[in-house]
């Protein structure tokens, strides 16, 4: 049998592990819900929080509304233009029609 690079786990085991991945997530980082009227009072703090990487979780009358989380800035890394050249290729039929038999689902 060949080695495919991954883990095989029984369905217990891999519950068990998504357990103690999540107990571990949620030492590190803490959801915390509050209500509207308590985000309008606590905007500040809980921008705080959130980007500390806590999730905040906005809710009116129980009901989860909005989740507050940091927005993730992109890489200001200047792209190379021709850097993977020569890595795809397109077949010389690329732009021809396809046939009838494609488009009538008989292929």
């Amino acid at each position: 049998m060949a080695h495919s690079g991954y883990l095989s786990l029984s369905v217990n085991e891999d519950i068990a592990l998504t357990m103690l991945y999540s107990e571990r997530c949620e030492a590190l980082f803490m959801t915390q819900t509050v209500s509207v009227d308590e985000a309008q009072n606590k905007l500040p703090d809980l921008l705080a929080d959130a980007l500390a990487g806590n999730e905040v979780i906005i809710t009116e009358h129980g009901t989860p509304v909005a989740r507050l989380v940091p927005v993730v800035a992109h890489s200001k890394k200047k792209r190379v233009a021709g850097l993977n050249r020569g890595t795809i290729s397109t077949s010389e039929d690329f732009d021809e029609p396809l046939p009838d038999e494609f488009w009538l689902g008989q292929e």
